[in-house]
């Protein structure tokens, strides 16, 4: 069950409710918490949310999920058939004895990482190899349709760009490239379509770890997340051809609230 940043504060927020409920979720429906680094990142720059997240999470027990290019990684390691049965990073749990198992021990190491700390601080750089600036809407707002093209544009240009090495090393591939093969960065460029292609919508900052957080949904059961990002991926499951999020529960906040 993949925890976007809203849910992840309403249970730090609320130790005794969300945060509780967390636990009995695990315990009567057998489904276990993940959480996205970029959700972290994204938490860190509110330090009052970040240290009731520490407390709240050295308790609750939960999945931290690969990053969104580590996933990627793994998806052009399996090549054409993106059948990923691990994209889980670290676990903390009761049964893990490493020392480093404890939320608070573990994400202080992290973070004096001077590497980890620069991914934090460079989280639009996705974004500005997402955005295709010559792509028009054939309406002003949102659409399947438009979806579809932009999607259809956008990722060979993706995978061209961040991996060009790989793509032109083989003939075969460069000219028959499986786009479908990539459904993390399927996700996030679907987000990005429905975040900032519509002139309806005003785009915010917290879109861009939105969009990453999503890379790792077509691998979910389950994702609790807040209003409109629910309704983006119904929109998402509606029109997407290659039905990335069939299996998935869209759960909004109220969800860990009852």
């Amino acid at each position: 069950m993949l925890l976007d940043t809203n849910a992840i504060s309403e249970a730090a927020k609320n130790k005794q409710g969300e945060g509780k409920n967390l636990i009995r979720l695990m315990t009567t429906e057998n489904i276990f918490p993940c959480v996205s680094i970029h959700s972290i990142f994204e938490i860190r720059k509110r330090l009052d949310v970040y240290e009731k997240f520490l407390d709240v999470f050295s308790l609750v027990p939960f999945l931290l999920l690969k990053t969104h290019q580590q996933i990627f990684e793994e998806e052009v390691k399996k090549y054409p058939t993106p059948d990923l049965k691990e994209i889980v990073g670290f676990a903390f749990s009761f049964v893990n004895k490493d020392p480093l198992a404890n939320t608070r021990t573990f994400l202080t190491k992290l973070f004096s990482d001077p590497e980890v700390l620069r991914t934090e601080k460079a989280w639009d750089k996705e974004l500005k190899i997402s955005l295709k600036k010559n792509f028009s809407m054939s309406r002003s707002s949102s659409n399947a349709f438009d979806a579809d093209r932009f999607i259809n544009e956008s990722l060979p240009q993706y995978i061209i760009f961040t991996i060009p090495r790989w793509v032109f090393a083989d003939k075969k591939r460069f000219i028959n490239l499986q786009s479908n093969a990539f459904p993390s960065i399927i996700m996030m460029l679907y987000n990005v379509f429905y975040r900032f292609y519509d002139d309806k919508r005003k785009p915010e900052e917290n879109d861009i770890f939105d969009m990453l957080i999503t890379s790792s949904t077509p691998y979910m059961d389950i994702v609790v997340t807040e209003g409109f990002q629910a309704e983006t991926f119904r929109k998402i499951r509606n029109g997407d051809k290659n039905d990335l999020l069939r299996r998935l529960e869209i759960k909004t906040l109220s969800y860990i609230r009852n």
